[in-house]
Parts: C-alpha cells; structure tokens; sequence
C-alpha cells in the first residue's frame, strides 16, 4: 500500500518505498478491446532491525532496563543475544523484552531479525553497568533451607560480578571445611555435598582477593 511505481505505464520500472512484509504488484495488458491479460509478482520486503533505546548506562542496584526493538513481519523471528557480557532477558524472542542480572561494565546487545530466505538484519545497544553506590554487602545471618524461596541461599549480592576471583569458605563450629568456591556463581545452599546439614551456626570467609586483601568473616545459622 506504501509502494511507490516510477512509471505504472512501462514495462521496464521501479519501485520504492515497499511496505514490509509482502507486496504484490499486477502487470496487465490492454488494447480496449480483446481480453486483458495480467501476471503477478510477489515481493518480500524484511523489517529492519531497530532498537528504539540508545546506548546507556545502568546502576546494577535498579536491576532492570525494557528494550524495544522492531516488530518482526510474517515469517521474521526475533531474537536477543548479548555478544559481550552477559544477563537474563525475560522474552528473548520477543520485540521487546526486559534484561536483568547484568554484568558489570560493558554489555552489548544484539536483536535480530531473521527470515528463512531472506537476509537476517540486526542492530546493537552498548549497556554500560555499574555499582552506583559502591560495594557495601549486607551479609545473612539466618539461612532457612526448605525451598520456600525465602532464604535457602547463602546470597551476597553483586559479590560474584565484583569479584569474581573471591573465595567464599564455610566452617561447622569445629572448623572443618563444609563448602568452598573460587567465585560465587552458585550460592551455598546449606548443605555439603548435597547433604542437609543440622540447625546450627556455622561460619564464613570471605576473601575478595582484591588489591587490599579484603576479607570478611562472621556467622550464619541454618534454621529448618
């Protein structure tokens, strides 16, 4: 409906401005007395990928930034992917979607959109993370292990994107080692080694492996 026919009287012309998705232009003959005749021609016009927000930046402690991007048209599929860093997208083949749980520093996002026979399109938004107000971590005193989803996790936030070199160790009450890791990806969950540990207090190092040698220790009681 869009398309735009340099000469509609020529048998040899262009055409501009087509609508994405299909557009159908019909070539016909006439003299004003025999029959007319007509061919068809079926034209796909992809949707160019375009991501509606610019490049920004992010303070980590607000968690999330909405991205839109182009509809996809007919046959085109959507996708979000990150080429560098990382985080989570809520609807990554949707047009738009919500991304958390970013890394720190610099994020690049790609959306695509893909057709089966056509070209794929993409574009790019640079999402800059940061810990705006600076690593200050609040550590739990109480663990309660019993998959309500309230306190089964051992978790200090934003601890493994800071310092991701960190060794967290923990202790039962005569110092023998119950879990340890180099990062903190996976947070304690309570047990060691896969078995469920008695109520009790136990005790955690954390040693952040930075310039300072920074270390934090204390306690944390399991519940059940």
């Amino acid at each position: 409906p869009t398309s735009t026919i340099i000469d509609i009287n020529s048998s040899n012309t262009s055409a501009s401005n087509l609508s994405a998705g299909w557009n159908e232009y019909i070539w016909t003959i006439s003299n004003g007395s025999c029959p007319t005749t007509a061919d068809t021609l079926s034209v796909f016009a992809s949707s160019i990928a375009d991501i509606s927000q610019m490049d920004t930046s992010l303070c980590l402690e607000s968690g999330t930034l909405l991205l839109s991007g182009t509809a996809p048209t007919d046959d085109q599929t959507a996708l979000w992917k990150f080429i560098l860093g990382g985080g989570e997208f809520d609807a990554p083949t949707s047009d738009e979607t919500s991304v958390t749980n970013l890394n720190l520093g610099l994020n690049t996002v790609v959306y695509v959109l893909s057709h089966p026979i056509c070209a794929s399109t993409s574009d790019t938004i640079v999402i800059t993370s940061s810990l705006c107000d600076g690593f200050d971590p609040v550590f739990p005193t109480v663990m309660t292990p019993n998959f309500d989803g309230k306190n089964d996790l051992f978790v200090i936030n934003f601890l493994e994107k800071v310092y991701p070199e960190c060794k967290v160790t923990i202790f039962n009450r005569w110092g023998s080692v119950i879990f340890e890791s180099v990062g903190y990806e996976n947070p304690w969950d309570g047990t060691n080694k896969g078995e469920e540990l008695p109520m009790g207090t136990y005790f955690y190092k954390i040693e952040l492996n930075d310039t300072e040698n920074t270390v934090y220790t204390g306690p944390i009681s399991i519940i059940h």
